[in-house]
């Protein structure tokens, strides 16, 4: 039972690294100051990179999820990382499914279903740094977190260029709060 619960960890960094390898992927065939400008979602635009962005999403989402899966436990604070988690992984399933260039309707869906991504995403990190976790690596992380979604912001509505540096340290800090929960669990599990 112990080998299992040890997975949760590891598979979230699998489904997260995967996510990172394929928008690398995206990054190197077709690189761009306008990606970089308007995020990773440009890269679900165009037909030599959508293979690549798409399959970072479909491996990423059930991978995490299957390493979510393996957390065990019925506890409140279990339940409640487990609901998070899934939430946030709904979230990005939808993100490939609502092309901004498809039309000004998709466009619009598409950043509603990103605001409400990263403000989740930011809001449950925070419950994990604060509530759950409570250690400086945590709190470390929910900062750069926090700081690199006010940079994403920022280029959004156009102050700064830097969406795809951002969505990655975002991305980055909050795989490290997944990890760390993820393993908080699974040793409490024990």
């Amino acid at each position: 039972m112990a080998e299992i619960r040890g997975q949760a960890p590891a598979l979230v960094v699998l489904g997260q690294a995967a996510f990172l390898a394929m928008m690398a992927s995206c990054l190197a065939v077709r690189p761009s100051a306008d990606a970089v400008q308007h995020g990773l979602s440009f890269y679900g635009n165009h037909a030599e990179t959508l293979v690549p962005y798409t399959l970072g999403f479909a491996v990423c989402v059930p991978v995490t999820a299957l390493g979510l899966a393996r957390v065990r436990g019925r506890d409140r604070a279990t339940r409640r990382f487990r609901l998070g988690t899934g939430s946030i992984l709904a979230l990005m399933a939808l993100v490939p499914l609502t092309p901004y260039s498809v039309d000004l309707v998709v466009d619009y869906l598409h950043i509603g279903v990103s605001a409400v991504l990263f403000t989740g995403a930011l809001l449950f990190g925070a419950w994990l740094a604060l509530v759950l976790l409570r250690r400086w690596a945590a709190y470390a992380a929910v900062a750069v977190q926090a700081a690199a979604g006010v940079l994403a912001l920022s280029a959004q509505i156009g102050i700064d260029d830097w969406m795809i540096p951002a969505q990655l340290v975002f991305e980055l800090a909050f795989t490290c709060l997944i990890v760390l929960g993820a393993a908080h669990l699974a040793a409490r599990a024990r």
